[in-house]
């Protein structure tokens, strides 16, 4: 799985939500069939992260990733061994 601190995936975004915890992103994009990697924010003044749910991931979109430090990018685990053919 590949974590990226300060780095963001643009252009493919499949919908935005506001999570309680880090981990409820990780659930979210599980959950959606066509999320392979998401965008998680740091914590806002609410309390809350931005979690942001992409259909691509950076493998194969390298020039879509963007410089911020406010966001982490993780690629989507279960999804990339799938892909892999583990299952």
């Amino acid at each position: 799985m590949q974590v990226f601190r300060g780095q963001r995936l643009k252009n493919h975004l499949i919908r935005s939500a506001e999570v309680l915890n880090k981990e409820l992103c990780g659930v979210l994009c599980f959950m959606e069939s066509k999320c392979v990697s998401y965008n998680l924010m740091t914590e806002n003044e609410n309390g809350k992260y931005k979690c942001e749910l992409n259909n691509a991931s950076y493998e194969e979109n390298k020039r879509d990733m963007e410089e911020d430090s406010n966001y982490v990018y993780r690629g989507a685990e279960v999804k990339q061994l799938l892909q892999e053919g583990w299952f």
